[in-house]
């Protein structure tokens, strides 16, 4: 899987069907996460929406996707979010 982002990619961050408060929690510190490494790379969220399709909202930071950021995120959030350069 990639971890360097090329031109014109996109990060998607798939946020698992946990339970509410879970999610909540991660997205506060997601966000510093992101905010704390900027870049060019724009950012999607999906957000389970129940039984229907995931909700997508991009997020108005960009970031540096790097090795380094996607180890900070598996050690801070394990299989809750499943990132992936498209």
């Amino acid at each position: 899987a990639a971890t360097q982002a090329g031109p014109r990619q996109v990060l998607h961050i798939r946020v698992s069907d946990a339970p509410n408060e879970r999610n909540v929690a991660a997205f506060g510190e997601l966000r510093e996460l992101i905010k704390s490494r900027p870049g060019p790379t724009p950012v999607v969220l999906h957000i389970p929406a129940g039984a229907g399709p995931a909700h997508q909202m991009r997020l108005g930071v960009g970031n540096a996707n790097s090795p380094e950021l996607l180890a900070e995120v598996r050690r801070r959030f394990g299989d809750l979010l499943e990132l992936r350069l498209a």
